[in-house]
């Protein structure tokens, strides 16, 4: 089963902000104003997150840290969880491919986490947004 998510959680001053923002900017509701985004977002980038994900036999992708929250900063980075395909044998020159090609789709420094360590794993998957999923790879 293939499925591309994204889920973003939503603090209530965010949610107000964004209210009055579609408002100014002539939506009739939040609804239309992300439709009208995400896309334009499909269009220009995710396509290139699905073909970097099947280029690279990847299950799963997952943003957390300060993106994910929403709380980046111009000098942010993008942490990715990536999982691949337990048959898939990825070494260090392919995780350094993968990097570039996220960094080049980000156009941000993007750190790749393939582990998740214990004791960061439950401040982790609290941010955790899934960006891809397809266990068919």
């Amino acid at each position: 089963m293939k499925r591309n998510i994204l889920q973003i959680p939503i603090k209530i001053e965010l949610k107000i902000k964004a209210e009055n923002k579609a408002e100014k900017l002539g939506f009739s509701s939040v609804q239309e104003m992300i439709r009208v985004i995400l896309t334009q977002i499909t269009q220009n980038n995710i396509i290139k997150v699905d073909d970097i994900c099947n280029k690279y036999k990847i299950n799963y992708l997952g943003m957390f840290g300060s993106m994910a929250r929403g709380d980046k900063n111009d000098e942010s980075d993008v942490d990715l969880l990536v999982k691949f395909n337990h048959n898939n044998k990825i070494g260090l020159f392919e995780l350094d491919q993968i990097q570039r090609e996220f960094e080049r789709r980000y156009g941000r420094k993007v750190d790749l986490v393939t582990k998740i360590n214990k004791y960061i794993e439950p401040e982790m998957t609290k941010d955790l947004i899934t960006i891809y999923e397809n266990y068919e790879n």
